[in-house]
C-alpha cells in the first residue's frame, strides 16, 4: 500500500516507468550524457572572451541620454578612464610637471583602444581640469567601443603609463580601469572560492552519506551543471550582452543545486533499496517517481523565480536571468539524466567505501522528529519567538541606503580604488564629476540666466556655467569662459554644474532630483544623475518582478501540494527571512560593523543596489527548493495516514537531516565568497550563506511546524473548483 501511494505521485506511473526505462538503457544514457556535459564544456569555456564589465545603467534613462547628446551634439563622449597627474609641492602646468602632462597626453592619444582625449596639455579647454590647488590635473579618456580593444587600453593605463616619473606620481582610474581590475580579481577570486568550497563540500557530504562513492556523486552532477551552463551562457553571450559577474552564480548555484537535487535523489535511492533489496530497477523507479518529480517541481520554482530578473532595464541584473535559467536546466537534467543512471550502474554499490556506518540509515525518529513535536507542542510560543527574532534581525533593514557599484568595492590598496579616492580628494567642487543638464534643441528655458541662478542655489552646487554666464550662489559672477561651445549646431543647449556632494550618496541623488524640479524638460547627467537613474531604475521594476516570482511560485506549490494556504506561508515566510538577511548585511557592509568577519572591505555607507536584489532572488530561489523538499515528505505521510501532526514529524524527521545538510553545504560553497577582494562578491556570498541558514533553521526548523501544526487539516484545504485545477494539471497526483 505504501509503494503504491508512493509511486502514484507522478502522472500515473509515468515517472516510475521512466525510472525503469532508465535503469534499462543505463549505459546509454550515462554514455550520452558525458558526451554532453564534456561537449558542451569545452566549447562553453569560449563564454570568458565573451563577457562584459559593464550595464550597470538603464540604457533608457534620461542620464545615459545626457551621455549620447554630448558625444553626438556636443562630440564630448562620456569618460571612460582618466590618469590622475599629481605633482606635490609643485604646479602641474609648470616645469618637468607640464612636459610629463603633454608627454602623457601624446601617449594616450596614441592607444588603438582610445577614441578621445581631453587634458590641460591638449589645447580644447581642458584648463578647467586642473584642481584649485595646480598641483594635481586630469587626463580623460573615452574608450572604442570594441571591447577587447577598450580592455587592452584600460591595462596599458594600468600596468604601462601608471607610475612616477620625474617626481610626477600619475594614477590610472575610471569606469573601465575599475571593471578590467574587477573581471580580474573575480577569475581569481573564483579559483580561490572553488578551491576552498570543493574540498570542504566533500568532507562535509562524507559525513552526510557516509561513504566515498555516494558523497562524491553530488559534486560530480554540480560540476556537470556548470559546464552544461557554460554553453548556455555562451549562447546567450552571443545574441546579447552579459555580465562577467554571471560566471559566479553559475559556479555558486550550480554546486548548490547540484548538491541539493543529488542529496535527495541519492538518498531517497538508499531508503528505497532498503525496501526493495536488490531490485534496483523497483528502486530507481520509486526514487524517480517520487525525488526525480520534487526536483522537476524545484527546477520549474527556481527557474520562474530566476526569470524574474529578465524584467530589469539593466543588462547587469538580467545576466543574471540568463543564468539561472542555464544552471537550473542544467542541474535538473545533470541529476535526472547523470545521477540516475549512475546509481542504476552502481546499484547497492552507492553504499560501498562506507566510512560512517550510521549515516546510511534512514530514520522515522530523531532529532528533527523529536524537534517537530516539541514545537508542535506549544506551536504559539516557538512560532512566534522565532518570528520575533527575524523581526528584531530586520530592523537595520529599514535605515539601508542603496549605492552604486564603483571602484571602491575594490581593496582599498589596488591601483583604481587608489584613483578614484584621489579624485575625490582632490577635485572636490571642481569639474572632475559635473553635473551635465542638456536641454534638447527648442527646449532650452526662454530666460536661461534665471535658470542657471536657480541651479547655483541648489544646496551643494558650488558653480554653474551656461551659456548666460557663470553663477554661484544665485549670482551671476561672469562670462561663461567658452559660451559658444555650450550650445550645438542642432540647437541644444549645455549646462554645466560642479558640487561639492559626492556622487554615490543620498545626499548626491536628492541634489539631482531638486535640479530636475527646477525645469522638467531638462536632461540631468553625470555621476549622481547615473546613481539616481540606476536605483530608480530597479525600483521601477521591482513591482513587475515581485508580481511575477510571487505569483508564479504560488501557482507551482500549489500544483504541487493542491494547498491554498501552504504557499502562502511559504511566500511570506521566505520575505521574512529576507528582511532578517538584509538586515544583517546593513549592519555590516553599511554600518561596518564585525567587517573582520568577511576580511575587510571599504566601508561607504551603502550597500550595493544591484547585488541586494541579486542577493534576494537567488536566496528566495534556493529558500523554495527547500520548501518542496519538506512539504513534499510530509504531503507523502499525509496521503498515507491523514495523520497532521505525525505526517509533520515524519516529513521533518527524513527531510529535515537533508534540507541541514543542503543549507550547509550552500552556505559553504557560498560563504567560499567572502574570501573574494571584491566587496560585492562577499556581500552575495555572505548574504546567500545567511539566507540559507536563517530558511533551515528557524524558518524550517521552527515556524513550519508550528505553522502546520496551529493550522492543522486547513494546511492542504482548497476550494472544490481549485481541487478539479489540481486534479487535471497538478504537478502531483
Amino acid at each position: 500500500m505504501y509503494v503504491d501511494a508512493v509511486t502514484n505521485l507522478g502522472s500515473g506511473f509515468a515517472m516510475e516507468s521512466f525510472g525503469r526505462w532508465m535503469y534499462r538503457f543505463r549505459g546509454w544514457v550515462l554514455g550520452l550524457s558525458i558526451l554532453l556535459v564534456v561537449g558542451v564544456g569545452v566549447v562553453g569555456f569560449g563564454v570568458f572572451g565573451q563577457l562584459q564589465t559593464e550595464g550597470f545603467t538603464d540604457d533608457s534613462s534620461a542620464s545615459t541620454t545626457v551621455e549620447r547628446v554630448l558625444a553626438e551634439d556636443f562630440s564630448e563622449p562620456a569618460t571612460d578612464a582618466f590618469l590622475l597627474v599629481r605633482a606635490p609641492g609643485g604646479n602641474v602646468t609648470e616645469g618637468s610637471a607640464a612636459a610629463v602632462g603633454q608627454r602623457l597626453t601624446r601617449q594616450v592619444e596614441a592607444l588603438p583602444g582610445v577614441a578621445s582625449v581631453r587634458s590641460p596639455w591638449s589645447g580644447d579647454g581642458g584648463e578647467s581640469l586642473v584642481n584649485p590647488q595646480g598641483d594635481a590635473a586630469l587626463i580623460l579618456m573615452s574608450l572604442v567601443p570594441d571591447e577587447e580593444k577598450a580592455d587592452e587600453a584600460a591595462l596599458a593605463l594600468r600596468d604601462d603609463i601608471a607610475g612616477t616619473t620625474d617626481g610626477v606620481e600619475v594614477l590610472a582610474g575610471g569606469a573601465s580601469v575599475a571593471g578590467t581590475a574587477v573581471a580580474e580579481r573575480i577569475g581569481r577570486d573564483l579559483v580561490t572560492a572553488e578551491l576552498i568550497a570543493i574540498p570542504i563540500t566533500f568532507v562535509l557530504l562524507l559525513f552526510v552519506f557516509g561513504g566515498l562513492i555516494a558523497a562524491g556523486l553530488p559534486v560530480l552532477v554540480g560540476v556537470s551543471a556548470i559546464l552544461l551552463s557554460f554553453g548556455g551562457l555562451l549562447a546567450f553571450a552571443m545574441a546579447t550582452d552579459v555580465s562577467i559577474y554571471a560566471v559566479n552564480l553559475i559556479t555558486g548555484l550550480g554546486l548548490a543545486l547540484g548538491i541539493d537535487y543529488s542529496l535527495l535523489i541519492v538518498s531517497r535511492f538508499r531508503e528505497e533499496l532498503r525496501r526493495h533489496g536488490t531490485d534496483v530497477e523497483a528502486a530507481l523507479g520509486a526514487t524517480v517517481a517520487t525525488a526525480g518529480r520534487t526536483v522537476i517541481a524545484s527546477g520549474l520554482v527556481v527557474a520562474v523565480t530566476m526569470a524574474g530578473f529578465l524584467f530589469f532595464p539593466l543588462y547587469f541584473l538580467r545576466s543574471f536571468g540568463y543564468a539561472g535559467l542555464v544552471v537550473v536546466i542544467a542541474a535538473v537534467l545533470g541529476a535526472i539524466f547523470v545521477l540516475c543512471s549512475l546509481l542504476a550502474i552502481l546499484g547497492t554499490r552507492v553504499n560501498r567505501l562506507t566510512v560512517w556506518r550510521s549515516s546510511t540509515e534512514p530514520r522515522d525518529t530523531g532529532f528533527w522528529a523529536s524537534m517537530a513535536r516539541r514545537v508542535m507542542r506549544r506551536p504559539v510560543l516557538w512560532g512566534g519567538g522565532a518570528i520575533a527574532v527575524l523581526v528584531v534581525l530586520s530592523l537595520p533593514a529599514f535605515g539601508v541606503v542603496f549605492g552604486p557599484t564603483d571602484e571602491r568595492s575594490l581593496p582599498a590598496d589596488d591601483p583604481a580604488a587608489v584613483a578614484g579616492e584621489s579624485v575625490r580628494a582632490a577635485f572636490v567642487g571642481n569639474d572632475a564629476s559635473p553635473i551635465e543638464i542638456v536641454f534638447p534643441s527648442g527646449q532650452a528655458p526662454a530666460d536661461g540666466a534665471a535658470y542657471a541662478r536657480q541651479v547655483s542655489q541648489v544646496a551643494g552646487v558650488e558653480a554653474v556655467v551656461a551659456p548666460a554666464g557663470v553663477f554661484t550662489g544665485g549670482q551671476r559672477v561672469g562670462p561663461a569662459p567658452d559660451a559658444a561651445a555650450l550650445t550645438s549646431p542642432g540647437g541644444a543647449q549645455r549646462i554645466v554644474a560642479t558640487s561639492s556632494v559626492v556622487p554615490g550618496t543620498g545626499e548626491a541623488r536628492g541634489q539631482v532630483g531638486d535640479i530636475r524640479d527646477i525645469n522638467g524638460a531638462a536632461l540631468v547627467g553625470g555621476a549622481a544623475a547615473e546613481d539616481a537613474d540606476t536605483i530608480d531604475a530597479i525600483a521601477g521594476a521591482l513591482p513587475a518582478v515581485i508580481t511575477w516570482v510571487v505569483l508564479s511560485v504560488l501557482v507551482l506549490l500549489f500544483l504541487y501540494t493542491g494547498s491554498v494556504l501552504l504557499p502562502l506561508k511559504a511566500v511570506v515566510m521566505n520575505f521574512l527571512g529576507l528582511a532578517a538577511t538584509l538586515g544583517i548585511l546593513v549592519w555590516i557592509f553599511q554600518e561596518g560593523y564585525l567587517t573582520w568577519l568577511v576580511g575587510g572591505f571599504t566601508v561607504t555607507g551603502t550597500v550595493d543596489t544591484s547585488m541586494v536584489v541579486l542577493t534576494a532572488i537567488v536566496a528566495f530561489a534556493l529558500a523554495m527548493d527547500y520548501e518542496l523538499f519538506l512539504i513534499s515528505r510530509i504531503r507523502e505521510e499525509w496521503l498515507r495516514t491523514g495523520d497532521n501532526e505525525a505526517s509533520v514529524a515524519f516529513g521533518m524527521q527524513r527531510s529535515g537531516r537533508i534540507v541541514t545538510a543542503a543549507a550547509i553545504l550552500i552556505a559553504v560553497v557560498f560563504g567560499a565568497f567572502i574570501t573574494s577582494s571584491v566587496t560585492n562578491i562577499k556581500l552575495l556570498g555572505l548574504g546567500v550563506a545567511l539566507a540559507i541558514l536563517i530558511d533551515a533553521t528557524i524558518i524550517r526548523g521552527i515556524i513550519v511546524p508550528a505553522f502546520m501544526r496551529i493550522a492543522g487539516k486547513w494546511n492542504w484545504w482548497a476550494p472544490a473548483w481549485l481541487r478539479k485545477v489540481h486534479d487535471k494539471v497538478g504537478l502531483t497526483d
